[in-house]
């Protein structure tokens, strides 16, 4: 009767409605694998020369930025000496000015030399880290300039596994290698161009250091002739 056939009907809707949701499910979750799978992808395509590049980069970039933190701990250890040597030069001058009035005057002009004898060596560790800060900038720049570098080669080797299936997927391709091609160049010149700077650079502003470490030492030790 009329109760049978609306049953049919409503466990026949039912029904599709459940095929809809499965299908839907399992469209859902390979589109999901398919991302996760992109995702953890890595390229087939390799550079032999970019990834040499790519590791003498990765250790000067760690080698600097474990550098800076070094110089700035002696740095402040430089000034911590200067602080405590001021302290105890206080204390002499006292013994002096009861033994000889004359050499407590001496003494206390000469200890301002290892004030500026300190100053002097710390200045030539802040050049250390002026030069050190600006080399990190510079390869902050590049490591996001090769992530970009990273994505447009698998976005191509991806694109190169459908190029055969159509003519868009063959455009898509195309495209995608003359993006990378063009990345690719421009980064590998400009790396190879910032690796070629970084020993000129650090030797010319350590050799400027060790020069303010001797004159600082030198202007700490003649001020003590009193």
């Amino acid at each position: 009767g009329i109760n049978a056939e609306y049953g049919e009907q409503h466990n026949s809707n039912s029904l599709s409605k459940m095929k809809k949701f499965t299908k839907a499910v399992k469209t859902g979750a390979s589109n999901t694998a398919k991302a996760v799978s992109n995702v953890n992808a890595k390229p087939t395509t390799v550079d032999d020369d970019f990834e040499g590049k790519r590791t003498h980069f990765n250790t000067y970039k760690k080698t600097f930025e474990d550098m800076k933190k070094e110089v700035i701990k002696l740095q402040e250890t430089v000034n911590s000496f200067v602080k405590a040597f001021d302290s105890i030069t206080k204390s002499f001058e006292e013994i002096l000015k009861i033994e000889d009035g004359e050499k407590a005057h001496a003494y206390k002009s000469s200890t301002s030399s290892i004030k500026k004898g300190g100053e002097q060596i710390s200045s030539g560790l802040s050049g250390m880290v002026a030069m050190i800060e600006t080399r990190i900038n510079i390869h902050e720049g590049l490591k996001k300039r090769v992530t970009q570098r990273d994505k447009l080669i698998l976005d191509m080797d991806l694109a190169a596994k459908e190029k055969e299936k159509g003519d868009k997927q063959k455009q898509k391709y195309n495209e995608a290698k003359d993006k990378y091609e063009e990345v690719n160049s421009k980064l590998n010149d400009d790396l190879g161009e910032a690796l070629n700077q970084i020993y000129p650079e650090f030797i010319k502003q350590y050799e400027k250091f060790i020069d303010a470490q001797k004159e600082g030492f030198k202007t700490m030790y003649e001020g003590q002739n009193f």
